[in-house]
């Protein structure tokens, strides 16, 4: 761990730990304040510094046992920001084109009445699925609330994998319905496809990063 116990001991933890950035360094903060603190104690005590550092790491315990405890707890943060991303990605998105077809005159909406037969059935059922996903990213997210680990790791995998699936079956149904539709081509359509775009690439990230949480955690069970 270098010359330095505790800072050793500090940047191993903050290596082998995946999640959220904020909260991972908000613990990893707190490891180490606990550890200057130990230190310290030792030192008063009348123990060199060095090896007061090295007891203070020695009594806290090995880098696995204190990552399993956080790992866990990271975990859960990360399947509730995903289910939250989720959620908002969504609604966002559904917001967005309602203005694009509804408000925005030309805005892509010009065709809608003479589309395709199956376009109205089709954009229903594209509803029923967005909001379908979103009250399930709602659910999860208070499912985080109660329950182990073993639960949490269940739920954080499910919503990354909701969150990773849902993107492209989606974008599968509004690609369909546009070519059903066949809307005028407009600025405010264009813009919203690329918002869509980045709303739904952010989903599908935070939803790798909940399977790979998931996984890391299960590592450690």
């Amino acid at each position: 761990m270098g010359g330095d116990a505790v800072g050793g001991f500090v940047r191993e933890l903050d290596e082998v730990l995946y999640g959220p950035r904020r909260v991972r360094r908000d613990f990893v903060a707190e490891v180490r304040d606990g550890l200057e603190d130990a230190a310290e104690a030792l030192v008063a005590e009348g123990m060199p510094e060095a090896e007061a550092r090295r007891q203070a790491v020695a009594e806290f315990g090995g880098v696995g046992e204190v990552a399993a405890g956080f790992q866990a707890e990271l975990t859960a943060a990360q399947g509730r920001w995903t289910a939250l991303v989720q959620f908002f990605a969504l609604v966002g998105s559904v917001l967005m084109w309602w203005g694009v077809w509804r408000v925005f005159p030309g805005g892509g909406g010009a065709g809608w009445d003479d589309g395709a037969e199956w376009a109205h059935p089709l954009a229903r059922a594209l509803d029923y699925l967005q909001a379908g996903v979103a009250l399930a990213s709602v659910a999860a997210a208070y499912a985080f609330r109660r329950g182990g680990p073993a639960r949490t790791r269940v739920v954080t995998r499910a919503v990354g994998i909701l969150a990773i699936v849902q993107v492209p079956v989606i974008y599968l149904l509004s690609a369909a319905l546009s070519a059903g539709v066949a809307p005028a081509p407009s600025t405010p359509a264009t813009i919203a496809s690329g918002v869509s775009a980045a709303l739904s690439a952010w989903a599908v990230l935070s939803g790798v990063r909940c399977v790979r949480a998931a996984r890391k955690a299960a590592a450690y069970a």
